[in-house]
């Protein structure tokens, strides 16, 4: 697989929850998981910790359609799998 491919399938990062001060973003690259505000979603969300990068229209539509959808995220979504 690709690795654009599997990026787009296991997003290193996620918008866990929404506040008054802003966004709450879980990153899991690098092997370890983490968390940071974010204020504002520009074009782009860069993690203070590790430097990974998402795009805030993915991570938005990802929060949206866990809502709708009815699931939170696990961390077993978020792993690889080794195929």
């Amino acid at each position: 697989m690709s690795e654009l491919r599997k990026a787009a399938a296991y997003p290193s990062m996620y918008l866990d929850d929404r506040l008054p001060d802003g966004h709450i973003v879980i990153c899991t690259a690098g092997g370890t998981e983490h968390s940071f505000c974010c204020r504002r979603l520009g074009v782009s969300v860069e993690c203070p910790i590790c430097g990974q990068i998402a795009l805030s229209v993915d991570l938005v539509a990802d929060f949206y359609r866990a809502r709708v959808t009815g699931r939170a995220r696990t961390k077993q979504e978020d792993a690889p799998h080794s195929v």
